[in-house]
């Protein structure tokens, strides 16, 4: 039996011979094709450390903030007051808003009083403005008659001045916005009569006259030995205070009204000292050095008067706007501006 014997480059018998023609055979090392390494398994990442829970802190108060220092307001520079332009003058745009509220109502009142006469109606508020009228000359009468010796200063004062008083602070706390305008004028009235005083009291240094203040004091107590701080006090208080609440109850202020006023006062002083004789003895004869001393001293009264109360109560004019009467705030500085009577100067609800 023969046996054949095959080579490397012969294809043995049963073999899936698909070689194409003319491709060359491959090399005898790159017959067999190793099979690949089996790829490196990945090893698991180490498992990371637990985070252990964080220890509840507590939670800190905040202190509270400190508030902050209020600076000082820096000091006007020289030729003005606050936030005025000129010292003694307001400033001219937006000063009726800054009017308080009894200012506003002062103005409001007025302005409906002098429109009265032009509209039918009644006045609801003409109430308290006569009360306050009224007993602010209780204690300047009784004073008068007790100079004529027409009734005695003890009984007027029990009888007339207390009830008056007691009146005026029931009308007063009723009435607050009035009482408010009351206070105003009572208290310019004080003012006013010590600025008067001074004068007075300068004439009286002189030689002009004497001090007849002290005479109140004893009239009033039936006591010829009473100290004279009774009188001046029935004078600043009663007489100035009570005569500068009436003058803030009427719907004119300002230097010239309140001059004219003075005028008034002291008319009604030379009336009582000619008419009724036997008053001299208790106040001052009446001459013409007293008298125009008398004069001058109630003219001073009545400017500082009626510019305290202008300031704190403005006071109102009617001017005719286009065919129609409205009522606006008047400034009450020394010099008008152009901007006095405004858009910004009307006080609300005074036009009809």
């Amino acid at each position: 039996m023969t046996q054949t014997r095959l080579n490397d480059s012969q294809p043995y018998p049963g073999a899936d011979h698909r070689r194409s023609a003319g491709r060359p055979s491959p090399a005898p090392s790159q017959a067999r094709r190793q099979p690949a390494a089996p790829p490196a398994r990945r090893q698991p990442a180490p498992p990371s450390p637990r985070r252990q829970p964080a220890a509840p802190q507590r939670r800190q108060p905040v202190p509270p903030a400190a508030a902050p220092r209020r600076q000082p307001a820096a000091a006007p520079p020289p030729g003005q007051f606050g936030r005025h332009e000129h010292r003694g003058r307001h400033e001219r745009r937006g000063w009726a808003r800054d009017v308080t509220p009894a200012g506003r109502t002062a103005a409001l009142e007025d302005a409906r009083l002098l429109l009265m006469p032009r509209r039918a109606g009644r006045l609801a508020s003409l109430y308290p403005r006569l009360v306050f009228v009224a007993l602010g000359y209780a204690a300047i009468t009784s004073l008068g008659a007790a100079y004529a010796e027409a009734v005695p200063l003890p009984l007027t004062a029990a009888l007339v001045v207390i009830p008056a008083v007691t009146c005026v602070m029931a009308t007063g706390m009723r009435n607050p916005l009035w009482g408010r305008r009351a206070l105003v004028g009572w208290l310019a009235g004080i003012l006013a009569t010590i600025i008067y005083d001074v004068l007075r009291l300068a004439l009286v240094q002189v030689g002009l006259w004497g001090d007849p203040i002290p005479t109140i004091g004893r009239l009033a107590l039936a006591d010829p030995h009473a100290n004279f701080v009774w009188g001046y006090l029935w004078r600043f208080m009663g007489n100035g205070g009570g005569m500068g609440m009436a003058f803030a109850m009427l719907p004119w202020r300002g230097i010239r009204w309140g001059i004219l006023y003075g005028t008034m006062i002291c008319s009604g002083l030379f009336a009582l000292l000619f008419f009724a004789p036997q008053a001299q003895t208790h106040f001052f004869p009446l001459t013409p050095v007293t008298a125009a001393g008398a004069m001058a001293g109630h003219w001073v009264y009545g400017a500082v008067l009626g510019w305290l109360t202008s300031w704190w109560l403005p006071p109102v004019t009617l001017r005719r706007v286009r065919g129609r009467l409205v009522a606006k705030l008047r400034h009450p500085g020394p010099v008008a501006g152009p901007h006095v009577n405004g858009k910004r100067t009307a006080a609300p609800g005074m036009g009809r």
